[in-house]
């Protein structure tokens, strides 16, 4: 389901870190002198208070305002209400985990202004695209997970361009053919090769785990649209651990009857930890 969000009104909501007794919001004459600086009239720097986020939205718009702020203090403490303390952070070819690490890394990246797209979430993931405005084709398909405390434990950005086709490695080319595999034994025999023990199968439909768990869902799938066939819509996006890329089900006419997006964590031999799918087209920017 998508879930459409104000980035405007989102950052209307959220708090300038530090009480208003010890800090200043970046931009306004405070203690530190018309430049807004959190440095307080003793020399002293102020404790950050990071505000809890109540549901996934408000944390990817402050993700998005740390992301787009310069103050070194400001960004910290908007980073930590974003993000748990063990998050990582990929963006593009640039990885962090932690706090610290995190706000190092929006610091030197360069954003200017951050526009967000719709928010399509699918259980505690979801993807949305964002654009740099700093340039006009720095444009990007961000994947999130939601802690339990609604703040971000994963970031993925890839570019929001689906990638050209390119060779699935063995074990995704084997998930594929799974979906269409009629025959149980046939089908468990290709997730041997593609899945994981454990991995985990969610989309808007269906949440499995395990080998069994999926070929069950691809058997329900089978059974409620026959004669199709799943087939790749476009190349594989690598991004350390993580791929994406589009996916498009087609008739016995081989007409399109649904496309979407999937986003995988793999091992390190290249079978499937984690995929999740998402329905329709990327989530279109403002």
């Amino acid at each position: 389901m998508r879930k459409a969000f104000s980035l405007g009104l989102m950052l209307l909501t959220i708090t300038a870190c530090g009480d208003d007794e010890n800090s200043t919001p970046s931009g306004g004459a405070g203690a530190g002198g018309a430049g807004g600086s959190t440095t307080g009239g003793s020399g002293g720097t102020s404790e950050c208070q990071p505000e809890a986020v109540s549901f996934l939205e408000e944390a990817v718009a402050t993700y998005a305002q740390a992301a787009q702020t310069s103050e070194i203090t400001e960004r910290a403490c908007l980073v930590a209400s974003a993000f748990t303390e063990q998050a990582e952070v990929r963006l593009q070819r640039d990885v962090a985990s932690g706090h610290a690490a995190i706000s190092e890394l929006l610091g030197v990246t360069s954003f200017d202004t951050v526009e967000l797209s719709m928010l399509d979430e699918t259980a505690e993931f979801a993807r949305f695209a964002q654009r740099n405005t700093a340039s006009s084709t720095d444009e990007q398909l961000c994947f999130v997970e939601r802690a339990a405390d609604n703040r971000l434990a994963q970031l993925v950005a890839f570019e929001l361009a689906p990638p050209a086709m390119n060779a699935p490695s063995v074990p995704l080319q084997a998930y594929l053919d799974a979906w269409n595999e009629p025959e149980e034994a046939a089908r468990l025999a290709l997730l041997e090769t593609a899945w994981a023990e454990n991995g985990r199968y969610v989309d808007p439909t269906a949440d499995a785990t395990g080998r069994e768990g999926l070929s069950q869902v691809i058997a329900a799938f089978q059974s409620q649209f026959a004669d199709v066939t799943l087939v790749l819509g476009s190349g594989i996006e690598t991004q350390g651990n993580w791929l994406r890329w589009r996916w498009e089900i087609r008739g016995a006419d081989d007409g399109l009857l649904l496309d979407g997006t999937d986003v995988a964590l793999v091992e390190e031999s290249g079978k499937v930890l984690r995929i999740v799918g998402f329905f329709g087209g990327e989530p279109l920017l403002p």
